[in-house]
């Protein structure tokens, strides 16, 4: 494709060094300005080259997304590679790379962190959901209970705890969030009358959360619109064995992001 744009380029502006020739032969011979005739013919030539500048810039779009995707995928699991000549078009993972290499041991290192295409088609997809599906659970139970999706997650967390309690250290490391921001949301739902806080008396220095009857009320009348926007968006449409599938998959990333992570049912 490429050299067809540089050939057509060529094409273009021969014909216009022509007609530029011509303009001068007419000049030195005392001959008439340009006619219409040709006047509409620089107009062609003119509308012409826009349109194979255009060309050109989106090949050399589409050579730039190609090698932004050569920096994940390895070329040799990728459907869409159109055959360029490695190290034409960037780094790859056979070698290939814009002019000499000074270390190959960047290289090396390079190719190990590389996806195929199926792996980061994947890793895209579970990506995606991983943004996408928070915050339209964060919706939901805003609009339905007025509450965030970290504050009915905590509320839900304390009320399958033993004694309905918990080390606030406890309760960020179940959340996944940091020390200062489970302070935030603890704060939040105590001022709501949800949860209290409470002196550790195993660790004199700690702090417990406490669910409250009324917090207890809250996380169980948010329960049912929630659930129900969970099995619409996730568990819902999927057969039996999907739902397996899905259950293992999850497990086997959690396994490797939180080794030995005790999972138990959230609600």
């Amino acid at each position: 494709m490429r050299e067809g744009v540089v050939g057509a380029e060529e094409d273009v502006v021969g014909a216009e060094e022509d007609v530029a020739g011509a303009e001068r032969g007419q000049v030195e011979d005392g001959s008439e300005a340009i006619t219409a005739e040709d006047d509409a013919e620089l107009w062609r030539l003119e509308r012409a080259r826009q349109g194979w500048a255009e060309l050109r810039d989106a090949t050399r779009a589409a050579r730039e997304r190609k090698r932004a995707r050569h920096l994940w995928l390895d070329d040799g699991d990728d459907p869409a590679d159109d055959g360029d000549a490695p190290g034409r078009d960037g780094a790859n993972l056979q070698g290939g790379h814009d002019g000499p290499a000074d270390d190959d041991g960047d290289l090396a290192r390079t190719r190990r962190w590389r996806m195929t295409a199926s792996e980061a088609t994947t890793w895209g997809a579970l990506a995606a959901v991983l943004t996408a599906l928070p915050a339209a659970l964060d919706v939901q139970l805003r609009q339905d209970a007025g509450m965030r999706l970290v504050e009915f997650r905590a509320l839900a967390w304390l009320a399958t705890a033993p004694r309905q309690a918990a080390q606030l250290a406890v309760l960020a490391e179940a959340l996944a969030i940091s020390q200062s921001h489970v302070s935030r949301v603890v704060g939040r739902l105590e001022q709501r009358g949800w949860l209290r806080r409470v002196a550790d008396l195993d660790d004199g220095r700690g702090m417990r959360a406490e669910l409250t009857a009324t917090g207890l009320d809250a996380v169980r009348g948010a329960a049912p619109e929630h659930l129900r926007e969970v099995r619409r968006l996730v568990v819902g449409g999927l057969p039996t064995a999907d739902l397996a599938q899905l259950e293992q998959t999850s497990r086997r990333i959690l396994e490797a992001v939180r080794p030995g992570y005790c999972l138990r049912l959230p609600y």
